[in-house]
């Protein structure tokens, strides 16, 4: 069987990174453990399951970190993220007809080429411009097609960027626990107010998916609200990394995928109005 133990010279100096990294070397080294011969085949099984499930997550993470530092190789990254992902869920489709022998040799190939070569060849690329890079460190940027339609929500958009921005540039400046846990908890009641705003106006546009977003937004806050219980206990680094990629996966994210849906049911709606409207 392949050699599945972390070493140290995976490590690429990024705190949030490198902890996600051993931790799907720690998923990959169950399928190590002892079990009856008649249960082996399903153990290798579960632990490729497992490790595409987090794999996902992972990549999620550092691209969410490429997009706030600004990485210039980001599409090619997240390309070769994808082919891993294919990759492994081919695997997976396959493995009722895989014999115990093919399964090994495919998380071997796994440990492989998505996790040792990757770490090695594309991931220390990410530390590598981090360290080197001149200026704010991490940055998120509002562009047109975060647009909603309609113009408070957009400006409360661009306040929330505004206030993440002031946070990524003071922890780098060297701001105090006290200071960077202050900006956080102004961040999160921001978020409150603008949500319960956003959450307003989906009633009285009558927005078909109101429920499943209103979920979104409890989840994100719920996220805020346990990262800033662990301000205290978290040194400055990580916290600006794990702040950074929170603000890009829940902010960024939830605005271009989510709440840019609203843009379009209000277009949508006016297509079949105007059609109406024509019609009668």
């Amino acid at each position: 069987m392949h050699e599945l133990a972390w070493k140290n010279e995976y490590l690429i100096g990024n705190p949030l990174i490198d902890k996600e990294h051993r931790h799907l070397f720690e998923i990959a080294a169950e399928s190590l453990k002892p079990v009856m011969p008649e249960e082996r085949k399903k153990k290798v099984r579960d632990t490729i399951i497992k490790l595409n499930d987090y794999m996902k997550v992972h990549f999620k993470d550092e691209e969410s970190l490429m997009r706030t530092i600004e990485y210039p190789f980001l599409k090619e990254h997240v390309r070769i993220h994808k082919q891993i992902i294919e990759t492994i869920q081919s695997m997976i489709g396959s493995l009722a007809t895989t014999s115990l022998k093919e399964f090994e040799k495919n998380l071997a190939f796994i440990i492989d080429s998505a996790l040792v070569r990757h770490i090695l060849e594309e991931d220390v690329k990410i530390q590598k411009f981090y360290d080197e890079k001149q200026g704010q460190r991490h940055v998120i940027h509002w562009t047109q097609d975060m647009s909603t339609g309609n113009e408070e929500l957009d400006n409360e958009h661009l306040k929330l960027f505004e206030i993440a921005n002031k946070t990524f540039a003071r922890s780098q400046e060297g701001a105090s626990k006290e200071e960077l846990e202050k900006l956080v908890n102004e961040l999160l009641a921001y978020f409150e107010a603008h949500f319960k705003h956003e959450e307003s106006y989906m009633q009285e546009i009558e927005y078909p998916h109101f429920q499943k977003h209103k979920e979104t937004h409890e989840k994100i806050l719920h996220k805020m609200k346990e990262f800033i219980k662990k301000i205290s206990i978290v040194d400055t680094k990580m916290f600006e990394i794990e702040l950074a990629v929170i603000v890009e996966r829940t902010v960024v994210e939830h605005i271009v995928r989510s709440d840019v849906r609203i843009r379009n049911f209000l277009k949508d709606n006016k297509m079949s109005l105007d059609l109406e409207n024509k019609e009668a």
